[in-house]
This record gives C-alpha cells, structure tokens and sequence, in this order.
C-alpha cells in the first residue's frame, strides 16, 4: 500500500512540474481608465483579420443616472480604433425597459430591448440598429398589448422586467458570462 502511495506522489509530482513548462504567451492592451465603474462584457467579435468588436454594458448613478453601451473596435495589437457611446435613454411614458439580445448581423450592431409604452397600452419590442458612430436606427418589430400578453401563456416577462430594473445588463443565454 505505501509503494502505491509512494509511486502515486511521484506521479502526481512529476505531472505538476511538467505542466509548469508548458509555454504560452500573454497578450495585453494598453491600460485604460474606465469611466463607469460597472462595466459587464456583452459581445466580443471578430469583424475581419484586422479588427474586432467589443460591447460592454453600463450602469452609471448619482447625479446623472443611466445605462447603455460602449461599443468600441479594436485592431490586432489591442489599441482601441473607434468607440461609440450609446446611451439608451427613454421618455417617462416608456417604462420597465429590458435589453433582450444584442448582436451583429451584417457587421452592424443590433440591440433588441422591450419595454411598456403607457400611452399605447402596450409591449413594445424595438430594435436599435447601430449604424454608424453617430446613426442609430430604430425599428419597432412588434407591439403586444396586455391582454394579449395574457393569452400568450407562459410568454411572460414581468419576472424579468422586475429583476432587470436595478441591474446592470449581463447576456444570460451566451454561456460565456
């Protein structure tokens, strides 16, 4: 028993110092200061050999409060390109907003949110098309009233719309986060 031991000690030895050896190689950006404190990672891309795409959600208080998104571009050596602030203001009679998904399609990034307009009695699903650095463009794909909200069945995000109020924005279907 105590050659069994012995060997496995050895064994389990000589694996550690062999998997210290292994090379590898760490790239890094240049530090950057961060203007919000709570930043949370939503989308990393490759857009082509040359650049890549970086998402990051925000949530900022105190005298101006909200929340919204950095979108920023990056080339292969990590220096920042182009970055653009997208700051998801809505008016008083938009209410419980929700960022449902975001992601790019035709190297443009799409964020789709939901929210409850007072005025129309009703669910709004929007979604905002970044088109440029200063263009955004937004296109309602549905509306849904309550009642037939309730006929849906199970299609309910009061939950969400709730939990989400105070929150930072994080992708909870990725995986990755």
């Amino acid at each position: 028993m105590k050659k069994h031991l012995f060997f496995l000690f050895l064994y389990c030895l000589s694996t550690f110092i062999y998997s210290q050896s292994i090379p590898f190689s760490i790239k890094k950006s240049d530090l950057f200061q961060d203007d919000f404190k709570e930043t949370s990672i939503i989308l990393a891309e490759k857009i082509d050999d040359t650049k890549f795409l970086l998402v990051r959600s925000y949530k900022r208080g105190g005298i101006s409060p909200g929340e919204g998104f950095y979108i920023e571009k990056y080339d292969t050596n990590l220096k920042l390109v182009k970055e653009f602030e997208y700051d998801m203001k809505h008016p008083n009679y938009q209410k419980y907003n929700l960022v449902l998904s975001v992601f790019t399609l035709e190297k443009m990034v799409h964020i789709i949110e939901m929210y409850y307009d007072l005025n129309l009695k009703s669910f709004v699903c929007l979604d905002n098309k970044i088109l440029d650095e200063n263009t955004v463009e937004k296109t309602t794909l549905f509306t849904i009233s309550k009642e037939e909200m309730k006929t849906v069945g199970t299609f309910n995000l009061q939950k969400k719309f709730y939990t989400r109020v105070d929150e930072i924005w994080t992708n909870d279907n990725s995986g990755t986060i």
